[in-house]
This record gives structure tokens, C-alpha cells and sequence, in this order.
């Protein structure tokens, strides 16, 4: 969330006159920060504005969280963490910005939502027991467990080979595809090898529709099995911020470009 007003004095990276406040939900850099520790990183090169071409190649986590910070304080640039917005009214020709700490009024600005902040859920029975999360941050602290990973993407992979290095826990990968086509090439290879050495039972075509305290449901169109579980990893992406957008009265229109199309509108 970003470009509101304050009365503060502008920063020397910022054009004169123009006062800003940028507010995130979280931490800066949040997505990275929630990684597995030594999670490494497969990155291509950006052009970052006050700060030139970004390049840090393929790395690990705490690497590229150092770069972030020294941009940070090379720049200038301010954010304030922990303070998510929860509503925007117009106001004349301003803005009202009401978060759960204060309210702001502006005259401009910028929505970088992003989806990370809000995972997509299965809403099904038992999501809600302790056990079950939604991102991995440190793979050692489990040790002998009985563990169910479900997605079909680089992050769910991840946290599968994470979870089942050197055979130290049960893995289950649960995905409703058949094949990890979404996934980087890297990591389809890694899995493969995993499911070879027995490291990693891959479900593919199976659909997770009950968590219990000891076990979980799995279901395929040939059986429905209840393996032991101690622990839930539902990592199958983040949640539009549609809802949001449409609570702030942002209209969303959706366009199909095509000459058939066109063709009807005009007809």
C-alpha cells in the first residue's frame, strides 16, 4: 500500500513537495522472510527505481533479504510495518485511509496488493486445528512427524523436499493434477528423485476433504484413504484481492479481446 499523504517532512529520495507513507501489513520483504531458512532462490534481474538494475542471481534467503535492506537504506525509503489497511472512503476530494491503528486522509493513492498476504483456503471440515498452516518457515524444527503437503506448485514442492531431507519425517505431497507442469523445472527434477528414494509419497489426483486430529481424508476417484498426520501444509497459492477492491468501490471489468468479439459488439 503506498503514496499517502502526510505532513512529514518529504525524504531526500522523493521530489520536492511530495509527502508519502507507505503502509504494509507485515514485515518489508514479507514473502521472503516467510521462506525456509537457506531456501534457495532463483531470481532474474530488475531495473529498481531509485536504485538502478537489481541483479542478485541465484541465492538463498538471507542473502537477498541483505540486498533488500541495503536498498533500503540507501534509498531512504520509509515503510511502516504491521498496519494493514482495512477500509478507503472518499472524502470530497480526498481520501479517508482507516487502518486498525489510525486514519489518514490524501489525495492519491497507490494499491500494490499483491497476493501473499492472504492464502487461499480449502475451507473444509478441520482446517481450523492447530495443526495446519499455511507457509513452512524452518523444516529442521520437524523431526519424526507425520506431515501432508497440499499444492501442485514450486512452494508446495519445496516445502515437501524441505520437510523430507535426509528421511527425517513422513511426507505426503497431496495434489489434485497429475503432473507438476506449474512447477520450475529444478524442482519437478528434485521431486522425482525424492519419489524414487521413497522420501516423498506423491497422491497426484487426490483431493484432501477431511483434517482430524491424528489423521486426514484423502480422496481420488478410485478410494477414499485415512493416512496418520501430525502436521498440515496447505500451500496452494494466495487469495485475489478482489473482495477488498470491490468493498472500496474499485470496479472490476473483465475484457475478452478477440475479433468475434469486437465483431458482435458493433453488429
Amino acid at each position: 500500500m503506498g503514496a499517502i499523504q502526510r505532513d512529514r517532512e518529504a525524504d531526500d529520495a522523493v521530489p520536492p513537495g511530495l509527502r508519502y507513507l507507505t503502509l504494509e501489513q507485515g514485515e518489508v520483504a514479507a514473502t521472503i522472510r516467510n521462506y525456509p531458512r537457506h531456501k534457495f532462490l532463483m531470481a532474474e534481474p530488475i531495473e529498481m527505481p531509485l536504485y538502478g538494475n537489481l541483479y542478485v542471481g541465484d541465492g538463498t534467503k538471507e542473502h537477498l533479504l541483505g540486498v533488500w535492506e541495503t536498498i533500503l537504506a540507501n534509498t531512504g525509503v520509509r515503510v511502516q510495518t504491521q498496519e494493514r489497511v482495512e477500509a478507503i472512503v472518499r472524502d470530497g476530494e480526498s481520501f479517508r485511509v482507516a487502518t486498525g491503528k489510525n486514519t489518514y486522509t490524501t489525495r492519491n493513492i497507490v494499491l500494490a496488493l499483491g497476493k501473499r498476504g492472504s492464502p487461499r483456503r480449502l475451507s473444509i471440515p478441520g482446517e481450523s486445528l492447530a495443526k495446519v498452516t499455511y507457509r513452512l518457515i524452518e523444516a529442521d524444527t520437524y523431526q519424526d512427524k507425520d506431515i501432508l503437503v497440499v499444492g501442485g506448485g514450486d512452494s508446495a514442492i519445496e516445502a515437501a523436499l524441505a520437510l523430507s531431507k535426509a528421511s527425517r519425517n513422513r511426507v505426503t505431497l497431496s495434489y489434485r493434477g497429475q503432473s507438476f507442469d506449474r512447477a520450475r523445472a529444478r524442482n519437478q527434477k528434485m521431486l522425482s528423485e525424492a519419489e524414487e528414494q521413497g522420501r516423498i509419497e506423491v497422491i497426484r489426483g487426490s483431493v484432501l476433504t477431511e483434517i482430524l486430529p491424528e489423521s486426514v481424508t484423502l480422496t481420488t476417484a478410485a478410494e477414499t484413504a485415512v493416512i496418520p498426520n501430525q502436521y498440515v501444509f496447505i500451500l496452494i497459492g494466495g487469495e485475489s484481492p478482489e473482495t477488498f477492491l470491490q468493498k472500496i468501490g474499485v470496479e472490476i471489468v473483465e475484457k475478452v479481446i478477440g475479433a468475434e468479439v469486437a465483431h458482435e459488439a458493433f453488429a
